[in-house]
């Protein structure tokens, strides 16, 4: 890890403390990351994302 990534650790941990004692804004990120994770990772998404690797490893041979 570089000098510039080791400096930013304390920033990091005072993020994750700050959190720590943030129940309100724990639960507003948790229900963001559900709402993303529902929208992104549908089912039609997933299958139509292994369809195309398949097809790709087929169509080079491998």
């Amino acid at each position: 890890m570089g000098s510039s990534a080791s400096r930013r650790w304390p920033a990091l941990a005072d993020a994750i403390a700050g959190l720590l004692g943030d129940s309100g804004r724990r639960e507003r990120m948790a229900d963001c990351g559900r709402t993303l994770a529902r929208e992104r990772f549908t089912i039609e998404s997933t299958v139509a994302g292994m369809r195309d690797c398949y097809v790709e490893v087929a169509s080079s041979g491998g």
